[in-house]
């Protein structure tokens, strides 16, 4: 469904991602006069690899993949980005699928609105070419096999989900994981009770847009799913970029809430949180990922301030390793809809038992995290 595009999303200087930054508010207003928002619901394709390139869009929230002809992600890309500007510029067949990660709206301008808008604000195609060169540099080591793509920089909202049945109580958790978050900007959590009403709930593009304000509030946003299947649990899940499920005490098969988590959200997509008790014998984290795949394991102790920091520090240190892609977690109240400067995630410990290309990547990534973390002292 398309509609014409409203609110104006502004950006802070120096958002080298954020193609609104590079235009001045009169430019960028005349630049959404142009656009129509299009709808595009998870799992639904916007771009068809060979398909004509003759429209450019910019994500307006949400998340996107880029898919090549194997199906296999190659990149992602988030709120304020562009999409499809290489081929639109050089006026070939898309190389590439691009498909909604989750409930997204992107913000579309055909070529021919293009060019009129161009000779209204010329700036629109400088911007737009800025962006182009980025990404291209953002691409060569790729394409030069000189490094895997690297994915996760771009996810925005995590949902946190209790592993196990019966599901731990995620309160405590949460409390510590936020104070920690603090550290790397600023942070919130919406539980339930700061749902909007059942009707938005219901309307899977209204919850995603209202998620969406949250999104460019925090540089940080979690959300918080309820232990039974309610309507906002459901929602949570559909709208999360990943999922870290929080295990505690003797391993045990899914619950209803996990099962759902799995079935809508790929392993790449989901972490776990493993909790130890100080004071006691802890479970093992093999018997934890026995019947649960997922892409990385966090262990913590208890309310240890410290293994809570390493952990949201895990959102942050993707920085060091020349990404500069976007990361939040879902929480607090609504504030002026504009983002803050952007706090990258970060690769945190691989699972010991990951094999393949994948495992040997996240290998890879540990060793370079390892490594930045002793420069840096």
């Amino acid at each position: 469904m398309d509609d014409v595009a409203q609110t104006p999303n502004a950006a802070t200087p120096g958002d080298a991602q954020n193609f609104w930054s590079e235009l001045d508010p009169p430019q960028w207003i005349a630049a959404r006069a142009a656009m129509r928002a299009r709808r595009v619901a998870r799992g639904e394709t916007l771009i068809e690899r060979g398909a004509a390139a003759d429209t450019l869009y910019v994500v307006n929230f949400g998340l996107f993949e880029v898919r090549g002809a194997d199906g296999r992600a190659l990149a992602e890309i988030g709120a304020n980005e562009l999409i499809g500007e290489i081929g639109f510029f050089a006026g070939e067949r898309r190389t590439a699928s691009v498909v909604a990660v989750r409930d997204s709206e992107a913000l579309a301008i055909r070529r021919a609105e293009f060019e009129a808008l161009c000779e209204r604000a010329p700036e629109v195609r400088r911007a737009v070419a800025r962006s182009l060169a980025q990404r291209l540099a953002r691409l060569a080591p790729v394409a030069h096999r000189l490094e895997p793509p690297r994915l996760g920089g771009a996810m925005r909202i995590v949902t946190l989900v209790g592993a196990g049945a019966p599901a731990p109580p995620l309160t405590g958790f949460v409390q510590a994981l936020r104070a920690s978050l603090a550290k790397f900007g600023r942070t919130g959590a919406l539980a339930a009770g700061d749902a909007p009403p059942d009707a938005a709930l219901a309307d899977h593009h209204a919850f995603a847009s209202w998620l969406g304000g949250f999104e460019r509030a925090h540089d940080i946003v979690i959300c918080v799913a309820d232990e039974s299947l309610t309507d906002w649990t459901r929602a949570a899940l559909r709208s999360a970029d990943q999922i870290l499920l929080v295990a505690a005490g003797a391993a045990s098969p899914p619950g209803e809430v996990e099962a759902l988590a799995h079935s809508i959200v790929p392993p790449e997509r989901r972490r776990l949180a493993l909790t130890h008790d100080p004071a006691g014998a802890s479970e093992s984290a093999s018997a934890w990922l026995r019947g649960r795949e997922v892409v990385m394991t966090h262990h913590v102790a208890g309310q240890d301030a410290s293994d809570f920091d390493r952990l949201a520090s895990a959102y942050g240190r993707i920085a060091s390793l020349g990404s500069q892609m976007t990361n939040r977690i879902c929480l607090g109240h609504a504030r002026p809809p504009w983002p803050l400067d952007a706090k990258s995630v970060a690769i945190a410990r691989p699972r010991r038992h990951g094999d393949g290309e994948e495992g040997q990547r996240l290998v890879a990534e540990r060793a370079e995290l390892k490594g930045c973390s002793e420069r840096d002292g």
